[in-house]
C-alpha cells in the first residue's frame, strides 16, 4: 500500500504548513518465471532473455536482462511486474540450438474488487502469452501458491530455414523453380543431342 499527501504553506509570511489527508493506493506486483526447455521438454541451460514493458503504443522500456552465463540454470525469474503488456526477447540461445526469431508477448491483468470500506482485494491474476506474427496463443500457467506466471520456452536443434510467409519463403521458392527449370532444359538438350547423332 502506498500513501501520499500534499504539504502546503498556510501563510507566505510564516513557516507554518498545512497537510492534506493521506491518500492510500494499493499497488500489486507480480512475477514471471521462464522455463527453458528443449524439444522433448528437458531443462535447457545456457540462454539469455530481456523483458520489455510497453509504456506507449510504439515505446518499450527494458525492464531486466537475465543470462545463464555458466550453463547452470534453465529457469529465469522476472519479479516486481505491474499490470500491463510485456515482450520477452531471447538474446541468446543455448549452443547448437536455434534462437527465437520473434518475441513472446505477455499481458498481465489483475482481478481486483473494492470492498464496502473502500479497501481493495486481489482475487487473482491472469497471464496471457501470444505471438504477433500469427496471433498464436502461448499457454502461461499460474502457481497457485504465490501467483507467479510460468512460461515454457522451447528451442529446436538444427538449421533455421527461411521463415514461412514473406520474402524468405518467396526467394526460397523462386530459387527452387529456377533450379528445376535449368535441370529440365539440360535434360531436354542432352536428349536432342543424343538423338541427333543416332
Amino acid at each position: 500500500v502506498n500513501e501520499a499527501y500534499l504539504r502546503y504553506p498556510n501563510d507566505p509570511s510564516s513557516d507554518s504548513y498545512g497537510k492534506t489527508p493521506n491518500t492510500e493506493a494499493t499497488v500489486y506486483s507480480f512475477a514471471l518465471k521462464v522455463l527453458k526447455q528443449n524439444e522433448v521438454g528437458e531443462p535447457l541451460p545456457g540462454a539469455a532473455f530481456t523483458l520489455y514493458r510497453q509504456v506507449s503504443e510504439d515505446t518499450w522500456e527494458s525492464m531486466v536482462s537475465l543470462q545463464d552465463e555458466d550453463g547452470s540454470t534453465s529457469e529465469f525469474l522476472f519479479p516486481y511486474l505491474a499490470e500491463g503488456v510485456y515482450k520477452l526477447v531471447e538474446d541468446a540461445a543455448p549452443p547448437t540450438y536455434n534462437q527465437l526469431k520473434e518475441p513472446i508477448y505477455l499481458t498481465i491483468q489483475a482481478d481486483v474488487s473494492t470492498q464496502s470500506d473502500g479497501s481493495q482485494v486481489l482475487n487473482g491474476v491472469t497471464y496471457q502469452g501470444y505471438r504477433l506474427e500469427n496471433t498464436t496463443r502461448i499457454p502461461v500457467s499460474v502457481d497457485k501458491v504465490d501467483g507467479v506466471g510460468i512460461l515454457t520456452v522451447q528451442n529446436q536443434r538444427g538449421t533455421v530455414l527461411p521463415s514461412t510467409g514473406g520474402k524468405g519463403k518467396t526467394h526460397f521458392l523462386v530459387l527452387g523453380f529456377m533450379m528445376v527449370a535449368v535441370a529440365g532444359c539440360f535434360l531436354v538438350t542432352k536428349w536432342r543431342w543424343a538423338h541427333a547423332n543416332i
